[in-house]
């Protein structure tokens, strides 16, 4: 099915969408990964909660901060918790 296939059909549906396109300039790169410290950061999640078949999109606000292990915690709520 194509685009134009898509939107004729949820036309006649009454649906509607937008879009966002998800870009590298988004994501965190091996530089800014490395670059975190001790300090929290502000930091989101991108991702679909799966009820009942439906796959909602969900953004999810937290921070992220180095630990004294060298590992990388989110600070923050997670859906589905």
């Amino acid at each position: 099915m194509g685009l134009r296939d898509l939107a004729t059909g949820g036309a006649r549906k009454g649906w509607s969408w937008t879009t966002d396109e998800i870009t590298e300039g988004i994501a965190a790169t091996e530089e800014d990964v490395a670059g975190l410290g001790e300090h929290p950061i502000a930091a989101y999640v991108l991702g679909h909660i799966i009820e009942d078949g439906a796959r909602e999109q969900a953004v999810v606000v937290g921070q992220v901060t180095r630990t004294s292990g060298d590992s990388i915690r989110w600070n923050g709520d997670l859906w589905g918790a």
